[in-house]
């Protein structure tokens, strides 16, 4: 008798709260995909990486000196190039603007946020007085075998 379980497979990885490391965030989470880079949800996946990465370190303590923000990604299991999903999460250290304002302020007012609950298949997020948490689905193909 075998058992089979069906688990997703995580990862995760903490960056400094440094512009800099907006792109090895970025890497990171695509190597992490398998996605050829020429799938259309590569591309969605880079940006929301971007975004996320970039809202931590701007509008939380992540981006102050020593500050880090850590992402996981969660792939589905059975998901390839053709088709699946994963589940991307990005914590940071909080506090920061409220995560539903959606109010435009002076030149960027939320814009990353709606970009990422655009570009995704499911969109949730969470703050307490320490951390903030999003995490972001995306689907494609259909989802996993």
């Amino acid at each position: 008798m075998s058992i089979t379980l069906s688990v997703p497979v995580t990862s995760g990885q903490a960056f400094l709260g440094t512009r800099d490391q907006v792109a090895a965030a970025r890497a990171w989470a695509l190597a992490a995909v398998p996605l050829p880079r020429s799938h259309p949800r590569a591309s969605d996946l880079a940006t929301v990486v971007t975004e996320l990465a970039t809202n931590a370190i701007r509008h939380s303590m992540s981006g102050a000196r020593g500050g880090r923000y850590c992402l996981q990604v969660s792939l589905d299991p059975g998901s390839t190039a053709e088709r699946g999903a994963v589940e991307l999460t990005c914590v940071d250290l909080g506090p920061g603007a409220g995560l539903q304002d959606e109010r435009e302020d002076a030149c960027e007012g939320g814009r990353g946020l709606r970009l990422v609950r655009a570009l995704v298949d499911a969109y949730s997020a969470d703050q307490t007085p320490t951390s903030r948490e999003v995490r972001c689905r995306l689907i494609w193909g259909g989802g996993p075998a």
